[in-house]
């Protein structure tokens, strides 16, 4: 994917996650996945940027290691707490239920951080 292509993917991702919060969703595990994919596509866009985006990316960690090394440590937190939430629910499902609007805000504000930039 181009820098454009990132930036259009995360748009589509942000207004999936807006319409799913306007219907009042219960699926709270599902925005948090929604809205780390936003994000890794706005970090796939500044690393772009920064031409240290490869082709031999092809893995989360491999992105990872490449956030921390070419990223403000800021970014890189935010990041990183959405992938691990993401790693939780998608593969380990722990209380997917009792997701709270208040954690829901707390992964809001990592993706806000990032978004901006």
């Amino acid at each position: 994917m181009n820098q454009s292509d990132h930036i259009n993917q995360m748009n589509a991702n942000d207004k999936l996650i807006s319409e799913l919060l306007f219907k009042k969703t219960i699926f709270y595990d599902w925005i948090i996945i929604i809205m780390f994919y936003a994000c890794l596509h706005k970090i796939d866009y500044l690393l772009h940027q920064r031409r240290v985006y490869g082709s031999a990316l092809k893995n989360h960690l491999q992105r990872n290691r490449k956030v921390f090394q070419n990223l403000p440590r800021n970014l890189y937190n935010s990041y990183n707490t959405l992938y691990l939430e993401s790693v939780r629910l998608r593969y380990k499902q722990v209380n997917l239920f009792r997701i709270t609007l208040e954690d829901l805000r707390k992964y809001f504000k990592h993706w806000r951080k990032i978004k901006k930039v």
